[in-house]
């Protein structure tokens, strides 16, 4: 019961830590980080995987290559958009990168990060603070333009909340195909075993202008439980669907958002979200509230980078924290009121990081 008890005060701690160095500290960053570089017509195309905030990279690149027209970052090999600068001001151009000149997984590191697992339910009075936690070893292979696999292993550490024991186990995994379909327009699909204890299939479609305030999207999942056990594996019927739509709008001068999100969440609850997003350089701080069949409840949805960032980097090779941590707290108790599951990528939040009104703040 003591080890327990430390135990579990230790993760808080190590979770406060995160938060204020993350907060507080600057960021190593340096162009090692960058991955499948290449130019095409003075295009800088780039992509990186340690660092949520990309302005800092755009500084770095811009003043390194001086020569360069643009730049043209990538996520899994495909480019979200292509930037210029103009008296201080980034742009979004209208060039568009050739398929033909974005090179292969040969041109990645080996990835790893680690990521903590943490669920928690607060407020019982035998229990004040009852969770779900764990650390999770997770990589991800970009194999092909726009595919990827994602995996990993789960090292659980307090279970309060159910059943499943404290056994070492898969951490999710699964694979994901991103294709930009259109100026604006992006499409995600991904299939395997999610954050959450859900597999099954997630597919979205973003329409994100990165120099307009409007921005839409549409996501649709077909899913169902699994649990990994020390000696079997056991899952439900893939039988639950789940269809959301959303739009949102982005105040130019303050690095606000309003999304408002409707449709079928999880257990087949119809209603609404509406999320009030603050972007800062080294967090992002969300409110929410949600009103469904199952009732009504608000809640808050953080992202930040764990520290240290870079544990030990060469050419081939990278172990590092966690770029875009996301930790989520609503109080719904037993009622699952607008829930959701997570994938390793929030894409709203990568675009965010994107939008000139932002990189231009």
């Amino acid at each position: 019961m003591i080890e327990k008890f430390v135990l579990r005060r230790s993760v808080f701690l190590f979770q406060a830590v995160c938060i204020v160095l993350a907060g507080y500290t600057t960021c190593a960053q340096s162009l090692e980080d960058l991955e499948n570089v290449s130019l095409h017509d003075s295009i800088f195309v780039f992509e990186q995987r340690v660092h949520r905030d990309y302005e800092k990279y755009f500084g770095y690149i811009t003043d390194e290559y001086a020569h360069i027209a643009g730049l043209a970052p990538m996520h899994h090999g495909v480019p979200m958009g292509t930037f210029t600068k103009s008296q201080k001001t980034w742009k979004v151009s209208e060039t568009e990168i050739p398929k033909s000149s974005i090179k292969t997984f040969k041109d990645y590191k080996l990835d790893f990060w680690i990521r903590p697992d943490y669920r928690a339910i607060y407020g019982n009075k035998l229990q004040a603070v009852e969770s779900k936690t764990g650390i999770n070893l997770s990589t991800s292979i970009i194999l092909l333009p726009g595919l990827a696999v994602y995996s990993g292993l789960h090292i659980p550490l307090i279970n309060d909340i159910d059943q499943q024991p404290l056994n070492l186990r898969w951490a999710p995994s699964y694979i994901d195909f991103f294709r930009k379909v259109g100026s604006n327009s992006f499409v995600d699909l991904s299939a395997g075993l999610f954050f959450q204890d859900r597999y099954g299939f997630n597919l979205e479609y973003h329409i994100f202008p990165l120099d307009k305030s409007w921005s839409f999207g549409l996501k649709g999942s077909y899913t169902g439980f699994y649990y990994f056990y020390p000696k079997s594996f056991k899952y439900t019927p893939l039988d639950e669907l789940s269809v959301l739509g959303h739009v949102s709008y982005r105040f130019p001068k303050q690095d606000l958002s309003l999304k408002l999100t409707g449709g079928q969440f999880l257990y087949g609850d119809k209603g609404f979200r509406a999320d009030f997003i603050r972007q800062f350089k080294r967090a992002e701080v969300g409110l929410f509230g949600i009103l469904s069949q199952n009732g009504a409840t608000i809640g808050v949805d953080l992202a930040f980078r764990l520290w240290p960032g870079k544990i030990y980097q060469n050419q081939r090779f990278r172990v590092r924290t966690e770029s875009d941590f996301p930790f989520q707290y609503v109080y719904s108790r037993g009622f699952k009121i607008g829930e959701t599951f997570r994938t390793y990528n929030d894409l709203s939040r990568r675009f965010r990081q994107l939008h000139v009104y932002y990189l231009n703040n």
